[in-house]
């Protein structure tokens, strides 16, 4: 095995490992770890059978194989861009709701002790 085979899979094994334990902690949504559990079992799989690179490579007549996880990366990051951007603004909407709510609720809570105190 080479140096770079055996990094890769130790990354991908920390990767799996951090992620594990950032859920364990509460620190990460089951949701969004399948995501990056995904990611990580792609490394190691990738890590441990390089040649399915140069296959994929020859099959999308892509001359460089490496170039390939550069375009693999891309993709990932764009599409994960994309998912944490409608997240953002589910969250975004759900907010402005709530402090439309408190406020409401506040200005309702102000009226009956003006009541109350008349």
């Amino acid at each position: 095995m080479s140096a770079y085979v055996i990094f890769s899979f130790l990354l991908s094994i920390i990767m799996i490992l951090t992620i594990i334990s950032l859920v364990r902690n509460n620190k990460l949504n089951e949701r969004h770890s399948i995501f990056w559990l995904a990611f990580s079992l792609i490394i190691m799989v990738l890590s441990l059978f390089p040649h399915i690179i140069d296959i994929l490579a020859r099959l999308l007549h892509i001359d460089y194989a490496p170039s390939l996880l550069f375009l693999i990366g891309i993709i990932f990051l764009i599409i994960y861009n994309i998912y944490v951007t409608t997240l953002i603004n589910q969250h975004s909407e759900k907010i402005n709701k709530l402090a439309q709510e408190i406020s409401i609720m506040k200005s309702e809570l102000e009226e009956k002790k003006e009541m109350r105190g008349n």
